[in-house]
């Protein structure tokens, strides 16, 4: 049982680790509970300069109140939905998302956290 336990965290790592999708989770208060390695590859930035910063800080400004509406909509009624949003790079340009977002249960059957699976849409050729 161990054994099986361990691979299949292995596994888990190994997919959040490797692929181009940015992977965030979210708590009820917003908070990043764990972002994927990711997000150097697609926004710039290094491990350690999102630590502890707040996520609502990189969205673009017209995208914020979108946003907040949709995670309480998800928090509130367990509802998944698509959204499209903008974070912004390292080097101070906008990345265009696609995020399915996917509200998680705890075991009192109340939505402990929202699961954000993102990818870039942008169009990089303009």
């Amino acid at each position: 049982m161990f054994k099986k336990v361990e691979e299949s965290e292995s596994n888990h790592r190994l997919i959040a680790e490797k692929t181009l999708d940015l992977l965030v989770v979210l708590d009820k208060e917003y908070s990043i509970r764990y972002f994927s390695p990711s997000h150097k590859y697609v926004l710039g930035y290094e491990e350690s300069e999102l630590e502890g910063k707040s996520f609502s800080k990189l969205f673009h400004p017209d995208d914020v109140c979108t946003i907040r509406i949709s995670l309480d909509n998800m928090f509130n009624n367990n509802d998944s939905q698509a959204i499209e949003f903008r974070l912004l790079h390292k080097q101070g340009n906008w990345i265009e998302l696609e995020s399915h977002c996917m509200p998680v249960l705890g075991g009192d059957n109340t939505i402990e956290h929202i699961v954000m699976v993102s990818r870039d849409i942008s169009n990089h050729n303009t």
